[in-house]
Parts: C-alpha cells; structure tokens; sequence
C-alpha cells in the first residue's frame, strides 16, 4: 500500500514504497552520556538536583570525579 508524503524538503515528492523504507531506528529512552565532565558541571548539578550521565568514555576531570562520587551525582549509561 502506498501513501502520498510529503517530504521535509516541502517539494512534492512521489509516493514512497513502504518495503524501501529504512527500519524505524529504536527510540532511546533518558538522556545521553556526556562527553566531558569538569568540577564546574557537577557543582552546577548539585545545585540543580540533576544527576550526569556518563559512560566509559566520558572524560572527567579528577576534582570533578571527587565531587560527583562523593555526592552520588553520575548516573551511567551505555
């Protein structure tokens, strides 16, 4: 069955056939995994009451390291 869409584009385009469309990509749930992380994120987090999301290759900075341990601040994700 095919549909009559527009593109984003906002140009008419032809129908699309739904078995040449690309997968739905997964939604991913909560936010993403910061790259860096310095002593000024995790003061501005405390004060906010917001945790920061970190993963293996999140960068953080050693005084931030100490301040977000030491208040439960990081939250990983993969």
């Amino acid at each position: 069955m095919q549909t009559n869409r527009k593109c984003a584009c906002s140009y008419s385009c032809p129908p699309s056939d739904p078995k040449l469309e690309p997968p739905p990509q997964a939604k991913n749930s909560g936010p993403k995994a910061v790259d860096f992380v310095c002593e000024d994120d995790v003061k501005r987090a405390i004060a906010r009451g917001e945790k920061i999301y970190v993963n293996a290759r999140t960068i953080i900075t050693p005084s931030a390291r100490d301040l977000g341990q030491s208040s439960e601040i990081f939250a990983k994700r993969n």
